[in-house]
């Protein structure tokens, strides 16, 4: 490889961590949601009976459009918002929490991702051999 291929592993990798960090992320909303189910089906019920992203909980459809349209609000309100019936439940408060630093670490990622993608541009395009 030559120098000016070099350049672009500093993005793949920061491509694989940010990917990391969002199934992480994910990982940890599906644990809120079977520990939510575990203590209340009523308050999951109430929450949409949202489908994780990795988990399907036993009897429900992968194919159901208001469980699928439900991951996304529920997901975005566990990012918001602490609902005291929700952060009550053992263990939820956690697995929130750490949805929400994965989050976080996943969007300075991607920012990076965007100025390292930017300088290997500009690397290759004109700072590199002509």
């Amino acid at each position: 490889m030559s120098g000016i291929d070099l350049v672009w592993v500093t993005p793949i990798v920061t491509f694989a961590i940010a990917g990391l960090l969002l199934v992480l992320c994910f990982r940890q909303f599906d644990a809120a949601l079977k520990l939510i189910l575990a203590h209340s089906r009523d308050l999951w019920n109430s929450l949409g009976s949202p489908l994780g992203f990795f988990w399907v909980p036993e009897g429900a459809s992968t194919f159901s459009m208001g469980s699928s349209l439900s991951r996304g609000s529920t997901f975005q309100l566990l990012l918001r918002d602490d609902k005291p019936d929700l952060v009550s439940i053992e263990g939820v408060k956690t697995s929130i929490s750490r949805m929400r630093m994965y989050h976080c670490y996943y969007k300075v990622a991607l920012l990076v991702l965007v100025v390292d993608v930017a300088v290997c541009f500009l690397i290759s395009n004109y700072i590199g051999p002509q």
